[in-house]
């Protein structure tokens, strides 16, 4: 491994140490057959408050762990501005979500299979909510650790 300042050369970056990220790297990484450097603009998850669901609301509008994006004014808003605030930390916008989970309304999904996205359909993608949340939310409230985390995946690769 090179030091910091010394150049590196890799066979995939990848930007964005958020949730998406950091699964594209945790899959590559499973192959084993190449070197990845993933690249995060804001700060490991150490802080506090991340770990808190209640620490939401301290770190939702500070800019040291969220990018303060708005929407454009518009006519279906009244011309308002809409906060949509961006995680910058590792794990991106799930690490600052305040542990909310929400999935969308099934005419929704229903809609999306009937336009022909096969496999969008809510019983399609009630199954596979229903896996994550039996494989890595069931487990953290009957005090079992899940095994396969985002943090640890990413703190795994970022060290």
């Amino acid at each position: 491994m090179a030091r910091m300042g010394q150049p590196q050369v890799f066979d995939t970056v990848i930007v964005g140490g958020g949730m998406a990220g950091s699964i594209v790297a945790a899959r590559l990484a499973e192959a084993g057959d190449r070197s990845i450097c993933v690249i995060e603009a804001g700060p490991p998850d150490r802080h506090p408050w991340i770990h808190i669901p209640a620490g939401y609301i301290k770190l939702v509008y500070n800019p040291a762990y969220t990018f303060p994006f708005k929407t454009e004014p518009g006519p279906g808003i009244a011309g308002r501005q809409i906060a949509t605030v961006q995680g910058r930390v590792l794990g991106g916008s799930s690490s600052i979500n305040g542990f909310n989970y929400n999935r969308g309304q099934r005419a929704d999904y229903d809609t999306w299979a009937q336009r022909g996205n096969r496999g969008w359909g809510y019983a399609e993608e009630y199954a596979i909510s229903r896996h994550v949340v039996d494989a890595l939310v069931l487990p953290i409230f009957e005090g079992v650790r899940p095994i396969l985390t985002l943090k640890v995946v990413a703190r795994a690769l970022l060290g």
